[in-house]
Order: C-alpha cells, then structure tokens, then sequence
C-alpha cells in the first residue's frame, strides 16, 4: 500500500479533531515556535530542514507515529 496524504485547511482539521479525538496532531516547527503557540493537544517534533536529520530522525518519528496504520495524522 502506497502512503498517502491530503492537505486541508484548518477549519477541517479543528472539524476532524471534534469528530476524532484520537487524531494526533504533530508540530513539526522548531521548539522556539512551539512554546510560542501550537494546537492545542499537538505534540511537538520538530524536524530538521536537512536530508541528513531527516534520516536520522526517522525512527524517533516512526516511533511517534506507532503501528496503528489505520489512526488519522496531522502534520503541521
């Protein structure tokens, strides 16, 4: 099965949010931005701009994200 993503707006985010509290919701700004506001409820990681962090991030970010495949994610 071949991943897959849609962008929505964020009025549609706050409307899934109410419909599924189980969403998780993943800040990926730097943690400066993150203190200075988030969603509420989104969990901070942030994710480095480089191909290089990014690698080496992917199993923190693989652990985050957990084996339910079937869970509803929001990146922001």
């Amino acid at each position: 099965m071949t991943p897959s993503y849609t962008e929505i707006t964020t009025q549609a985010l706050r409307s899934c949010y109410e419909q599924d509290p189980q969403l998780l919701i993943v800040d990926l700004r730097d943690q400066e931005k993150y203190q200075q506001g988030h969603i509420q409820g989104a969990v901070s990681f942030p994710f480095p701009p480089t191909l290089w962090s990014r690698l080496f991030k992917s199993r923190s970010l693989a652990r985050l994200l957990g084996r339910d495949h079937s869970r509803a994610i929001a990146f922001y």
